[in-house]
């Protein structure tokens, strides 16, 4: 019997400020242009996997996200909150002259006490990610599961398998619309593929990390 694969996605990308620099509500933001040609690109990649089941964090940009990949097929999109992404305070509630040292360092030196920008604490939120992940391995229904979540969510889940906790939202990159693949054969969970991104595979064009290119974007609407 092969062994079943759980297909980690992050969503695609999205515009975190408007076009007159005033910060969405990251709850609602859907997907830019450039998004939806890189979820198209995630389509065409995993074309051929035969899902049984798709789960999403029901955050809009998830959803729209496994939409286009899904685009053809009779595989529901099912929704676990659980899987939303780790929740920051207000960028507002931050001094200008720290927005980049606070956004871009947000991953580094972490524990379970350490607030997300001033938000959620990664304690209560990596609780809550590996709580939705022990639900979906227990479902012994699925050989191929579709995964749509966030950049912080896949984080958690890949230090969870990788054994290294907090220090994995530092070393593992996760760019937008970016492909994970989980095995478990015997017990055993193997990560066979991180960070995959089809409409860049060489990575020539992603040369910053998202929390670098997000706190840039901040400074340049926020930071006066």
């Amino acid at each position: 019997m092969p062994a079943r694969r759980l297909w980690l996605l992050r969503h695609a990308e999205v515009s975190y400020f408007d076009e007159h620099g005033r910060a969405l509500p990251p709850r609602s933001v859907p997907l830019n242009e450039r998004g939806r040609v890189q979820a198209q690109a995630l389509q065409r990649a995993l074309r051929n996997v035969d899902f049984d089941r798709c789960v999403t964090s029901g955050l809009p940009r998830t959803l729209e996200t496994a939409r286009i990949v899904l685009e053809g097929r009779s595989v529901a999109v099912e929704t676990h909150d659980d899987l939303r992404e780790i929740e920051g305070g207000r960028l507002a509630d931050i001094a200008p002259e720290n927005l980049q040292r606070e956004i871009a360092g947000a991953f580094q030196g972490l524990g379970p006490e350490r607030r997300f920008l001033g938000g959620e604490s990664f304690g209560d939120f990596t609780r809550r990610v590996h709580h939705a992940y022990e639900q979906l391995l227990t479902d012994a229904g699925w050989g191929q599961l579709l995964v749509v979540a966030h950049g912080a969510t896949n984080r958690a889940i890949l230090g969870r398998v990788l054994r290294a906790e907090y220090d994995a939202f530092a070393a593992l990159e996760q760019d937008p619309a970016c492909i994970n693949l989980i095995e478990y054969e015997g017990g055993h969970a193997m990560v066979r593929l991180c960070n995959a991104t089809p409409y860049d595979p060489a990575k020539t064009e992603l040369r910053v990390s998202s929390m670098v290119e997000y706190a840039e974007q901040a400074l340049r609407w926020l930071g006066g």
